[in-house]
C-alpha cells in the first residue's frame, strides 16, 4: 500500500504504472479509455485513491501558467487548496511575478514539520532574484485546518516584506490555507507595509 508521502516522490511514469498495476510496456499504445477501463477493473481501491489524488495534485500544480495572473486572494486559494488543505506538513510556496504581476513561476520554498515551516528570507527571495521577479505572493498551509495566522506567521510576513523592500521585490499578499478556507493578510487589511 502507498502513502501520500511516498507517491509524491514517484515519477509520472512510475505513478501511472503503480496506478494501473502494470508495466508501462503493457499499456503502450492503449487509448485513455482502455487505460481507465483497466484501472477500474484491476486496481486496489486504497492505492487507487492515493495515486489518483497525487495525479490530481500534480495536474493542479501545472495549472500555474506563465504569463497569466491572479486577480484576488480567492483565486490563489482555489489554485492551491487541493494541494495544501489536507497536507500533513506545513509547506511554504511563493508565486514569482513580473512587473505587470503576471506569473513567472511557482516555487516551493520549504516543507516543514507537522505545524512549522522553516522559512528564511534567503530561500524565499533567492528564486525571485534569480528569475528577476518584481513581486511575490506568499502561500502556506496550516495542517491543523485553522488558517488564522500565528504570531510566527505575522512576524515572518513582516520580515519578508522588509527584506522585499531592501531588494526591490514587493510582497503583495500572504495567504494561509486551512481546511476548506483561507486567511489573506490583504483581505483582512493586516498586510505589513
Amino acid at each position: 500500500m502507498f502513502e501520500m508521502n511516498h507517491s509524491a516522490h514517484l515519477t509520472n511514469q512510475d505513478l501511472l504504472s503503480n496506478l494501473l498495476d502494470v508495466s508501462l510496456d503493457d499499456i503502450e499504445g492503449d487509448s485513455i479509455t482502455e487505460i481507465i477501463d483497466h484501472l477500474l477493473k484491476h486496481s486496489d481501491k486504497s492505492n487507487q485513491a492515493i495515486l489518483v489524488k497525487e495525479i490530481i495534485s500534480r495536474y493542479g500544480e501545472h495549472r500555474l501558467i506563465q504569463g497569466e495572473s491572479f486577480n484576488n486572494s480567492k483565486q490563489i486559494y482555489e489554485h492551491f487548496r487541493f494541494k495544501l488543505s489536507e497536507a500533513k506538513q506545513e509547506s511554504f510556496f511563493t508565486i514569482l511575478l513580473d512587473n505587470k504581476h503576471w506569473i513567472i513561476k511557482g516555487q516551493i520554498i520549504s516543507i516543514g514539520i507537522l505545524n512549522k515551516s522553516l522559512v528564511h528570507p534567503r530561500e524565499c527571495f533567492s528564486p525571485a532574484i534569480e528569475h528577476r521577479a518584481a513581486a511575490i505572493v506568499l502561500i502556506h498551509n496550516h495542517p491543523s485546518g485553522d488558517p488564522q495566522p500565528s504570531t510566527a506567521d505575522i512576524n515572518i510576513t513582516k520580515r519578508l516584506v522588509q527584506v522585499g523592500e531592501l531588494v526591490g521585490i514587493s510582497v503583495l499578499v500572504h495567504i494561509i490555507i486551512g481546511s476548506g478556507n483561507y486567511y489573506s493578510f490583504v483581505d483582512e487589511d493586516v498586510m505589513p507595509v
